[in-house]
């Protein structure tokens, strides 16, 4: 066999080596087929229907239907319950005689944690913020049930049960006039950074600073030094030794708790969670403002509305710096009421002059440039917030301080249109102050 024939067999015998390997290609780890396997494969049978397909990396696109299904709310007294402090019911014998005595009659009990499910949701919410125990927002329960409890010159009021002396502590107006201590808003302001306050105070012993808020915290600090306890080490209210009525108020705290975390052990219900419409919003109001449109809208929420704002229920009339919380779901009662432009119009106008500005002339012009680029408010209610007093008559429990801070003024300010008066004359009833 000469070199050429040599040459052709093994090219033959490469060919056929080749047209053997065609029907596949080895892959050390996929094993890919040609595009004509298919044709050569029988047809598929379909899957059995009790068995589908669930895909991974293309997920199946939502029906319209589907689509516009609001997501459930997330459970808001689960939350309430997974936030506390002292989840353990048994830590007191009265804890349970506090929890049966609450829901004694479970009718009255729902029915009224009902009315209390807005600010207690207001609340709370606040406290997460802040990152507090769920026990903090059961304060109001334990010291007012959330009712705006009127306190008289030495005595505590508001939701918060705020001492005066504490509230004035905190740059609170109580006085005869105007005790801020029942404007939801601004003790809730206050009895927050109380907590805050505690909570730093004993190294965050949410114990510490709960009795704290009852007896006063010198008081808390005298019994662990005279007891040599230290924050972190009391593991029962009985150690320190406090007086009934303490000891009292951390068990009703605790047992409130209890009866969220288990319902049925007392035959009560609880509300179902309130929808974001629904929550509470805040909305404040300006100085001296007539707002009897203002309060005829808020007026439809119901009496209870009324009986959160007393001030202005009462007066029909925004005093001094006040602030009201409204459900956010607003359009479907004002529009009905036939209120909801002057409503949406008036608010942000409202909001936007309540804060004290550095300089009178310079708020009233911007308050008029907001007011005149906004025509959809009434004009009766805009002439009122436009239109300030050039003059002030004294009354009752005035001073310099509270006079500017109702008319968005400084005290200088004041002095200034008033060279007879100084900042240590006494003002006298009927005295007539120049603002303008």
């Amino acid at each position: 066999m000469n070199a050429f024939s040599c040459r052709m067999l093994v090219n033959l015998m490469l060919l056929a080596s080749l047209n053997g390997c065609a029907g596949v290609i080895m892959h050390p780890q996929v094993l890919i087929k040609p595009s004509n396997a298919a044709a050569e494969l029988p047809a598929a049978t379909p899957p059995a229907p009790s068995i589908a397909a669930k895909p991974v990396l293309a997920p199946v696109k939502p029906s319209v239907a589907e689509a516009i299904v609001v997501p459930p709310e997330p459970e808001f007294w689960a939350d309430v319950v997974a936030a506390r402090r002292f989840t353990d019911c048994s830590y007191d014998a009265a804890i349970e005689i506090w929890a049966q005595r609450l829901t004694q009659s479970p009718a009255n009990f729902n029915a009224n944690l009902a009315r209390i499910q807005p600010y207690l949701d207001y609340v709370w919410r606040r406290t997460q913020v802040l990152q507090m125990p769920s026990e903090v927002a059961f304060l109001p329960l334990v010291e007012s049930d959330y009712r705006q409890v009127y306190g008289s010159y030495g005595s505590p009021g508001g939701w918060w049960q705020l001492m005066p002396e504490t509230a004035r502590g905190y740059r609170m107006d109580v006085s005869r006039g105007n005790d801020e201590r029942i404007d939801p808003i601004k003790s809730t302001d206050v009895a927050l950074k109380l907590m805050q306050e505690n909570a730093e105070r004993f190294e965050q012993d949410w114990l510490l600073a709960i009795f704290a808020y009852n007896a006063g915290g010198q008081r808390v600090e005298r019994v662990l030094s005279a007891k040599g306890i230290k924050p972190g080490q009391v593991e029962h209210v009985r150690q320190l030794g406090l007086s009934l009525t303490t000891e009292n108020h951390l068990h009703r705290l605790i047992a409130w708790g209890c009866i969220f975390a288990n319902p049925a052990r007392y035959q009560v219900t609880l509300p179902a969670p309130l929808l974001p419409s629904q929550r509470l919003t805040e909305v404040r109001l300006a100085h001296t403002t007539p707002v009897a449109a203002i309060v005829a809208t808020l007026d439809g929420f119901g009496p209870e509305w009324k009986s959160q704002h007393p001030l202005i229920a009462k007066t029909g009339e925004i005093r001094y710096a006040q602030s009201v919380l409204a459900p956010k779901q607003t359009n479907a009662e004002l529009a009905a009421m036939g209120n909801l432009q002057r409503f949406k119009s008036a608010a942000p106008v409202l909001a936007a002059i309540s804060q004290p500005k550095p300089q009178a002339v310079i708020a009233n012009r911007a308050r008029q440039q907001t007011l005149a680029s906004n025509a959809r408010v009434n004009s009766a209610l805009v002439s009122s917030i436009v239109a300030a007093p050039t003059s002030f008559k004294v009354r009752n429990g005035d001073n310099l301080w509270t006079i500017a801070r109702r008319f968005d003024m400084r005290v200088n300010e004041i002095l200034a249109l008033n060279p007879s008066v100084s900042r240590d004359t006494v003002l006298k009833l009927g005295h007539v102050l120049r603002l303008k």
